[in-house]
């Protein structure tokens, strides 16, 4: 369950795809379920269509990022650094829907967080991730390193599948 509350900006996500916050399998599932209404004015997201084709390059600073997270500053320690999108942002959608409305998304699909218009109302939505545990990439990685490894760590998950493409 996750509650973004009016006038709090912590929690936004620019533009990502899960796996570099979520480093287990390409080949994922992203179910996100509004439990309040999700429109411009109360917060959602905007996907960008077409963009689940392949894993855009994360970069950053790494001694900036690991400062902050021996800070316990993680939320901040992702937002360091970029995703290369190129010119993959086109087609975007904002989601626009009612409670209990069901949304499945490629863990590959570009999204991100749009601050409410209004500051009366929290958002609240239910996500579930669910991952190919027979995926090369988590074989290699649960034979190499922790199970979470990387976990919210953009920067890292990608330094963990540079080295599995290697």
């Amino acid at each position: 369950i996750r509650i973004d509350l009016p006038n709090e900006a912590e929690q936004l996500t620019s533009v990502h795809q899960e796996f570099h916050s979520f480093p287990y399998s390409l080949s994922g599932l992203v179910i996100w379920v509004p439990l309040t209404k999700v429109d411009n004015k109360h917060g959602t997201i905007k996907i960008y269509q077409g963009s689940n084709n392949k894993l855009f390059e994360y970069s950053g600073d790494q001694k900036k990022i690991d400062a902050l997270i021996n800070q316990g500053r993680f939320q901040e320690a992702q937002g360091i650094g970029s995703l290369n999108v190129g010119r993959a942002l086109n087609d975007p959608v904002e989601i626009d829907a009612n409670v209990g409305d069901i949304f499945v998304l490629s863990a590959l699909t570009l999204h991100e967080s749009l601050a409410p218009q209004s500051q009366e109302f929290a958002r609240v939505t239910c996500q579930m991730r669910i991952f190919d545990y027979s995926d090369k990439f988590f074989l290699w990685k649960s034979n190499n390193f922790k199970f979470n490894e990387g976990l919210k760590q953009p920067l890292y998950s990608q330094q963990l599948y540079n080295k599995f493409i290697a």
